[in-house]
């Protein structure tokens, strides 16, 4: 007797954010989804199996699971089916994700690195930082 079975993921969207990216270094429109998932069985969906939240950035296509306040407004938003204010008025910003941005005063145009506040060359590739001296 032959049993299929498998995990069937469903991507819902639930709206978009004003966010800082941590891979390409800009606050740009991010996509916020939820992915639910259920045991299937024959190919047909059964058992729900739980719902994770993503945002993907609108430029680069970086995906990452929200910081928890986010993923509990985000969750009451596609409950409720309208934005929560803090959302719309003040978008959160994901400055836990980059640890070290927020010390950097720019950005290698190599690589995207974050560069110290000094920084002649980007300490990930080694080309000149922009500003600075040959």
């Amino acid at each position: 007797m032959l049993v299929i079975f498998g995990r069937r993921r469903k991507e819902l969207p639930v709206g978009q954010l004003a966010l800082a990216c941590p891979k390409c270094k800009r606050t740009v429109f991010h996509n916020a989804v939820a992915l639910k998932s259920r045991f299937t069985l024959f190919f047909v969906p059964l058992i729900p199996m739980g719902t994770r939240y993503l945002v993907k950035c609108g430029i680069c296509g970086y995906r990452t699971t929200p910081p928890d306040p986010l993923r509990r407004q985000l969750a009451a938003w596609r409950q409720s089916g309208k934005a929560p204010p803090g959302i719309q008025r003040n978008p959160p910003l994901m400055e836990n994700l980059t640890s070290n941005a927020s010390a950097a005063a720019g950005y290698c145009k190599n690589c995207g690195k974050p560069l110290a506040a000094a920084a002649r060359f980007c300490t990930a590739c080694g080309q000149v930082a922009a500003g600075a001296g040959a």
